[in-house]
């Protein structure tokens, strides 16, 4: 009876044994787990906040480029203004070029779209010599001005 009390106590001693390495392995399984973890937490923690530094940026480059927009319409506004205030200042500095280089008062009407009252008094500003002014004082104020 003792042998059989003896591989007993020796069958009990393995199983404590082999439980024993179990139990420790699966302790260390456990452990390396948990550091894992812990090693994923900290790997999306700093996803989040680069994330979330993306969309900062995204929202300030947003309002910039809302800002741009905003400044590129007024400028195409106030060009759109000044085209349309340069458009008579250039029909007379035509006009006038016209006159200096000899041209009539027709010729500078029709070209020009201009009236001829506008015309006579460009001739009298830019004509070089009396041809052009006489030719001024042809149209008379009573034709179409």
């Amino acid at each position: 009876m003792t042998h059989h009390i003896d591989s007993d106590m020796s069958l009990f001693y393995m199983v404590t044994a082999v439980m024993a390495v179990v139990l420790v392995v699966s302790l260390l399984l456990a452990l390396r787990m948990y550091m894992l973890s812990r090693r994923q937490q900290i790997i999306v923690a700093s996803l989040a906040a680069d994330v979330s530094g993306l969309c900062k940026g995204a929202e300030g480059m947003s309002r910039y480029l809302s800002t741009l927009e905003r400044k590129i319409k007024r400028l195409a506004e106030r060009q759109e203004d000044l085209d349309t205030l340069s458009q008579p200042a250039d029909t007379y500095r035509q006009a006038a070029k016209m006159i200096e280089r000899g041209a009539t008062l027709e010729e500078v009407i029709d070209v020009c779209n201009i009236i001829p009252s506008e015309a006579r008094l460009l001739v009298m500003l830019h004509g070089r010599d009396g041809s052009q002014q006489r030719a001024a004082r042809r149209l008379s104020p009573g034709r179409a001005a």
